[in-house]
């Protein structure tokens, strides 16, 4: 699951540098780098959101594998305190 983990922050990190190149060259519009940039910059960092769901997942199943159930204890209610904080945000 390391690998799931550093695969989502290189690809969320490649689209936050991205998306800062496209704001620090200023262009608008119909510039093609404004238009390729904010796509594959954008779908980059949403495309790293599953993968850190699953990296999650993961971390909390091998924490209950080896009997760390305290740690899986934590990494689930904070998870779930995650989740629940985002939904109230968007309603």
């Amino acid at each position: 699951m390391k690998g799931l983990y550093r695969a989502a922050m290189v690809m969320a990190m490649a689209g936050l540098l991205l998306l800062l190149a496209v704001i620090g060259a200023g262009v608008s519009y119909p510039h093609p780098f404004f238009t390729i940039g904010t796509l594959v910059g954008m779908g980059c960092v949403f495309l790293s959101l599953p993968l850190f769901f699953i990296a999650w997942i993961g971390q909390l199943r091998q924490s209950v594998k080896t009997k760390q159930y305290g740690w899986a204890l934590c990494i689930a209610i904070f998870g779930i305190f995650l989740i629940v904080r985002g939904l109230l945000q968007i309603w």
